[in-house]
């Protein structure tokens, strides 16, 4: 799947006032009046909380298969896709995926992402509202969702052995090639892998083994990094 942050140009109010635009982060709590009187107290430095709402517009032509990727929003978060509510996410200190497929349509989609923080819900500030960026995944019937490909590296002798575990999902069963490629720094490629699958409808757990040659370890005063590269081909 493609990422795209989408934390540009959002529409937001809090409470009962009008609609501004902001882009993210945004932390509508450090400008609210502080108040000793207020229920909270010390607990998030005398700051009030409130209801904030984000509100953005996007447009659907083709039948991609959509998740938002929300990275930090204070708290108990709620997501509306076209009236429709999708997804509750209580916590407040973890990101956090809704598939937006089954209520996404042709046109014009409105999002709406509402925090309803508690009065009294930590020991420090916490700030209130959408504090990370949020992205928008978009892929094929046949894809990689996000969190579904987990990278490990061992070292065996002077290479290292890197290991891949992934589920690929599709929505009908399919014949597929994933291609995985391992790039230094100067974007050579250092290692590569093709495999072939037939794959059901639902979820398809897979495992492959690369293996980089010499690799360049990473340290503080030297700090080598590799990318990974994966590429799925089904349905032309």
């Amino acid at each position: 799947m493609r990422k795209k942050r989408i934390s540009g140009e959002w529409y937001f109010k809090k409470g009962s006032e009008e609609y501004v635009t902001v882009d993210l982060p945004h932390d509508y709590q450090v400008t609210a009046k502080r108040s000793a009187e207020l229920a909270e107290g010390w607990h998030n430095g005398y700051y009030p909380t409130e209801k904030g709402s984000y509100v953005k517009y996007f447009e659907c032509c083709d039948g991609l298969h959509r998740i938002l990727d929300i990275d930090g929003a204070y708290m108990n978060t709620q997501v509306i896709l076209n009236e429709n509510c999708i997804a509750n996410h209580p916590y407040g200190f973890t990101p956090f995926l809704v598939d937006l497929t089954p209520f996404a349509r042709r046109g014009i989609n409105k999002l709406e992402i509402n925090t309803n923080p508690f009065p009294i819900s930590a020991r420090w500030y916490t700030g209130n509202g959408i504090y990370r960026d949020v992205f928008l995944w978009e892929g094929g019937s046949v894809r990689i969702e996000p969190w579904d490909l987990f990278v490990t590296a061992e070292p065996v002798g002077d290479r290292a052995q890197v290991r891949l575990d992934i589920t690929v999902k599709a929505d009908q069963a399919s014949e597929a090639t994933i291609e995985f490629q391992i790039a230094g720094e100067n974007g050579e490629v250092v290692s590569r892998d093709v495999a072939s699958l037939a794959l059901s409808q639902g979820e398809n757990a897979l495992s492959r083994s690369l293996t980089v040659e010499h690799p360049l370890l990473w340290d503080t005063e030297a700090p080598h990094l590799y990318e990974l590269t994966a590429k799925i081909y089904a349905n032309g």
